[in-house]
């Protein structure tokens, strides 16, 4: 608490000053007659602290001026029957009023503007509406929802315009989505639509039109589960893995146009008779849009053997000596051991086939054949002794020095030695391999029925 109280009084402090150093300056514009520079720093400076009483008084005065002078042109505007410019002059100087009311100055504008405001902007809006409603007419969308525009920007609330405003908005993309429906581009159609939904709403049953696309856009799709062969046998439980891991993966996906069906609800009759066989008639009848037929081509997952072999390397001692002056220093010693390393490696194989088959017709809508790998690798050192002390190298003798014998103690050595008695001992089963590679396979399928889209082939 005593660290937000602090950060606050620096921000607050840091707020004050920015406010006097704005001051000032307006200070010397106002001198130098300067009053539209030296309204806008009044403004900066009140703006940093409303409770700067001189710059807030330094604005009303300044502030003032400036009002006046945009009033002025407005004023001209309006005796010149120059309505256009005398309306957006006049909300020029409404916007500043606000602007400076923001900060807590009250600012002048005498009664007869705002009458005269309200005669130009009479005059002005009708012609401006009376345009906009012909280019409707001549379905000159883009120009009349430019002129509604500009009538909501000065009043939102005159005649009908919101109502014209949302014709000239919706109803190109209304009758785009019509077209779009009309010639079968019913994904397209329904994003329209949908377009025109959040836009407007019901606007002339748009939201029974984009249902109606996206019934007719939405492939539904059995699976009747993947094959599995080996050796002529079938694998059942590889098969349910990988189909229940798509299934669920389909049945998340954030694709509005994809659908599964349950077996269970269609029933026996879509399968040729005595065999477990779609028949694509039949399906195409009871519902279903699309049939994904998956084989298992070839599975295959294994353990490794563990492979031990001995090490010979250092153990590194701290011995202190007295050197030629007599001095204590610290030397090492190396003394031979030896040390395990292990290596083990894991692995499965899966190749995968499949196709999206549509009942309708028999055409593939997609397909694809696929081989994926997975091995986890284990590779660690063991030493029974002291981890830290054990450095790398080779000896020939035990007991006696050889030509050939090498301490390998420079850092990276050393370091790579660690790595291995410190790495992990735990390998991934062939199952849990097999398992990931079933993720990656079913990834894979859904992100390319995901992609499929009729209407870019």
């Amino acid at each position: 608490m005593q660290k937000l109280i602090l950060f606050l009084s620096v921000v607050l402090l840091m707020a004050s000053c920015a406010s006097k150093r704005y001051a000032r300056k307006a200070e010397e514009f106002e001198k130098a007659g300067l009053y539209q520079d030296a309204a806008e720093f009044y403004y900066k400076s009140a703006s940093k602290n409303e409770k700067n009483v001189d710059a807030k008084l330094g604005l009303r005065k300044n502030g003032q001026k400036v009002l006046e002078e945009k009033l002025s042109a407005f004023q001209t505007a309006h005796k010149n029957s120059n309505h256009e410019e005398a309306v957006h002059a006049f909300q020029q100087a409404r916007n500043y009023y606000d602007k400076v009311k923001g900060v807590g100055v009250e600012l002048s504008i005498p009664q007869r503007y705002e009458n005269y405001y309200r005669e130009s902007k009479k005059i002005y809006l009708e012609k401006r509406y009376s345009e906009g409603v012909n280019e409707l007419e001549r379905e000159n969308y883009d120009k009349s929802l430019e002129i509604f525009e500009e009538i909501r920007s000065i009043d939102d609330a005159y005649k009908d315009v919101e109502e014209k405003f949302t014709v000239a908005r919706y109803q190109p993309l209304y009758e785009k989505g019509n077209d779009q429906l009309e010639n079968g581009l019913f994904r397209s159609a329904y994003r329209t639509f949908g377009r025109v939904v959040e836009g407007a709403g019901n606007y002339k049953q748009s939201l029974s039109l984009q249902k109606e696309a996206l019934n007719k856009a939405t492939v539904d799709i059995l699976i009747p589960g993947f094959r599995a062969m080996h050796y002529r046998r079938r694998r059942k439980n590889d098969e349910a893995a990988i189909t229940n891991k798509l299934k669920g993966s389909l049945n998340k996906l954030d694709n509005p146009f994809i659908k599964l069906i349950d077996a269970s609800h269609v029933g026996d009759d879509i399968y040729l008779r005595g065999s477990r066989e779609i028949d694509h008639k039949a399906a195409s009848l009871a519902g279903v849009d699309a049939v994904l037929k998956g084989k298992i081509l070839r599975l295959s997952s294994g353990e490794g053997d563990l492979k031990k072999s001995d090490k010979r390397g250092y153990v590194k001692e701290e011995v202190k000596k007295k050197n030629d002056q007599g001095e204590t220093v610290t030397d090492y010693e190396y003394y031979k051991t030896n040390y395990k390393e292990y290596k083990k490696e894991n692995y499965a194989t899966v190749e995968i086939s499949y196709q999206l088959i549509s009942t309708d017709n028999g055409e593939i809508l997609v397909t694809d054949q696929f081989r994926l790998r997975e091995t986890d690798q284990l590779h660690y050192a063991d030493f029974k002794g002291d981890d830290d002390q054990l450095v790398p190298g080779y000896w020939v003798y035990r007991k006696r020095d050889h030509r050939r014998d090498e301490v390998k103690d420079s850092n990276q050595d050393v370091r790579e030695l660690q790595k291995l008695l410190d790495a992990e001992r735990k390998l991934k089963s062939p199952s849990e391999l097999k398992s990931h590679l079933y993720d990656q396979a079913v990834e894979r399928i859904v992100e390319k029925i995901d992609q499929y889209n009729p209407e870019k082939l």
